[in-house]
């Protein structure tokens, strides 16, 4: 979606896949990818992916995209 807006935004990448902000129903999919990064040491100093409220305190709601396969 563009920001503000809701209309989706143009595919990104490759055909057939779109971005749009991160819905409540994208956060166990979302903390679940996050903890793969930490365990591979690629994502953040900390070991363990915060509780979804602690995440959502701590990231600014208008940068949260998602992709989406259309």
């Amino acid at each position: 979606m563009t920001a503000g807006t809701d209309r989706p935004t143009a595919p990104v990448g490759r055909a057939g896949v779109a971005v749009r902000p991160m819905a409540a129903t994208d956060a166990g999919d979302a903390l679940a990818i996050y903890q793969a990064g930490l365990d591979a040491g690629n994502a953040s100093f900390e070991t363990t992916a915060p509780a979804r409220a602690d995440f959502d305190a701590a990231r600014v709601l208008l940068e949260r995209r998602s992709p989406t396969v259309t």
